[in-house]
């Protein structure tokens, strides 16, 4: 998320939008296009016809990060535009970036008002392997920890739309200074941040020829792509049982989708599956019915093709239509369809 942080809307009073910036022409870039996909933003920053808010019954709402929002893919074969061209009353606020905290808030903020009768909470792997932490660092996220508050973002839209337009402006201009301002690091300086020294990661994991990485990874030494602790399955059993309660309140229904990864499905790399039964254990503790999309994604014939220009990353056409025709069906035997 952009501003994860947040932004000051009046002297001394930060918000955190959880959304993007409303009614603006937005760029996703596709694999494969030479274009970007351009939509409108709706009227609380998400991916979305701004019409769909104005249903009297949403039946689907989709919360999540990148993938679910759709990253590099456009609209009608995203995962969540797919389900949207067989039930329009579908809403996505998904983005990318978002932790599990993030989505406890997303939901609490811009869903209580619109009552949609299944919530489906799309889990992706680097929600508890990284997410998590950074969301409860945040003073401002961590703060949904406590049932009771809100920031009544849907309410006070119009109030820091406007704030959240003029920081967006002024951190693209920031990012865009010439080249020319920035310093040449001394040579050791150039060692130091390569090695990530400052950066609280283990600079031994730049050296893979000299620590062996891709053995102590095997050996569960470390959790693959760093010395991560242990996952949270208490403190993420507790967000989603928030989440249950926040969805029952108004008589709906919170699902649950596991996600796979390249890591996990190509790589077989199995240091992840300790984040993997944490959140398939926190789900199932908090009660709330769980879909676990490994299975068939480890089943496919040609498991790489899920995958544009099968490469790591988001999912492509292949492994949106894949997750989405699996959910549908899902959703029908559940009897929510």
């Amino acid at each position: 998320m952009e501003f994860a942080a947040g932004i000051e809307i009046s002297p001394g009073e930060l918000v955190n939008p959880l959304g993007g910036v409303p009614d603006v022409s937005t760029a996703v870039w596709v694999i494969g296009s030479e274009q970007p996909e351009i939509f409108i933003s709706d009227r609380f920053g998400f991916r979305n016809p701004d019409s769909v808010w104005d249903n009297p019954k949403i039946r689907f709402a989709a919360v999540g990060d990148s993938f679910t929002f759709g990253a590099e893919s456009t609209e009608a074969n995203s995962i969540v535009g797919r389900l949207r061209a067989l039930e329009p009353s579908t809403v996505n606020v998904a983005r990318g970036g978002n932790g599990p905290v993030s989505e406890l808030a997303t939901i609490r903020e811009y869903l209580a008002g619109h009552s949609p009768d299944v919530v489906i909470w799309f889990y992706y792997k680097n929600d508890m392997e990284q997410d998590i932490y950074r969301d409860l660092r945040d003073p401002i996220l961590a703060r949904y920890m406590d049932p009771g508050f809100s920031q009544n973002l849907a309410s006070r839209k119009a109030e820091y739309a406007e704030a959240y337009r003029a920081a967006y402006i002024a951190k693209v201009r920031d990012e865009r200074e010439p080249e020319e301002t920035v310093q040449t690091a001394a040579p050791d300086d150039r060692w130091i941040d390569w090695l990530q020294f400052g950066q609280g990661a283990n600079p031994l994991n730049n050296l893979s020829f000299l620590t062996l990485r891709r053995t102590r990874t095997s050996l569960r030494l470390i959790k693959g792509g760093g010395d991560w602790p242990d996952p949270l399955e208490e403190t993420m059993g507790t967000i989603l049982g928030q989440a249950k309660n926040s969805v029952a309140e108004w008589g709906g229904e919170l699902l649950f989708v596991y996600l796979p990864g390249w890591e996990e499905i190509v790589d077989n790399d199995r240091t992840k599956f300790d984040f993997r039964n944490a959140a398939l254990g926190a789900a199932h503790s908090a009660q709330i019915p769980v879909l676990d999309l490994f299975d068939v994604f480890d089943a496919h014939p040609d498991p790489k093709s899920l995958w544009p220009n099968r490469k790591p990353g988001h999912y492509g056409q292949q492994g949106n239509a894949l997750a989405s025709d699996m959910v549908v069906q899902w959703l029908v035997d559940l009897g929510k369809w």
